[in-house]
């Protein structure tokens, strides 16, 4: 079973800085964001808003999804799934400010789907498409 208490390499922990034995958790952020384009069935492109309106594109890591990459069983069918899910969509991304070993921004994507209608979780919707699909566990 994973822990979502430790991140997944990349940024130091905060473990390994003067915040080690801090009793306050890490604090989760949420920005405003416009998908700009699909990558695997575990991450994306996306461009945020940040304070003073300004813009950071960034390549994400969906925190509690693991999906199989394009070269194993379902990669590619779990890409598609992803690209149909998110491809144009605005939303909200919460993270806590963690990057995994190959620099992308970990956390959850929420896309907005119209007013009065909740957002939906693109982590729970992709894990749920791999473990249906039985493309591996997913993130258990």
């Amino acid at each position: 079973m994973t822990d979502h208490t430790r991140p997944l390499g990349g940024a130091p922990s905060r473990l390994h800085t003067s915040f080690g034995d801090c009793p306050i958790p890490e604090q989760p952020h949420q920005f405003v964001c416009q998908v700009l384009h699909a990558g695997d069935g575990d991450t994306a492109t996306i461009r945020l808003e940040l304070i003073g309106r300004l813009e950071w594109p960034v390549t994400i890591r969906y925190e509690h999804c693991f999906a199989p990459e394009r070269s194993q069983t379902g990669g590619v069918a779990c890409a598609n799934h992803n690209k149909a899910l998110i491809e144009g969509k605005w939303g909200t991304f919460q993270t806590k400010g963690r990057f995994d070993q190959r620099s992308r921004l970990i956390g959850d994507l929420f896309t907005w789907e119209g007013k009065g209608v909740p957002p939906q979780d693109i982590s729970k919707a992709m894990q749920d498409f791999i473990k249906e699909n039985n493309y591996g566990p997913g993130n258990t």
